[in-house]
């Protein structure tokens, strides 16, 4: 029940990013976004889903994938409207 609960909330902590994607879709702009900023993110997101796939942690697996897609949205953003 505890990895249920825990992945529920997992994943709705990766919604906390949608502010800035929606700021950015709205906007059309994304000048105030850094790259590196952008790619540490994922990169650390990334190595927190091997370890959690490794170590068989389901409510971290759950979060650590919404993480990526939302991070990786935010990034393919930032790359279209960055001037």
């Amino acid at each position: 029940m505890a990895d249920i609960i825990m992945s529920i909330f997992g994943a709705l902590s990766s919604l906390l990013i949608l502010p800035t994607i929606a700021r950015i879709w709205k906007r059309k702009s994304a000048t105030d976004f850094s790259y590196p900023s952008i790619l540490l993110g994922i990169f650390v997101q990334t190595v927190w889903l091997i370890y959690s796939i490794m170590e068989i942690i389901i409510p971290m697996i759950v979060a650590g994938i919404c993480w990526e897609i939302l991070l990786i949205i935010q990034m393919l953003l930032v790359f279209k409207y960055h001037e």
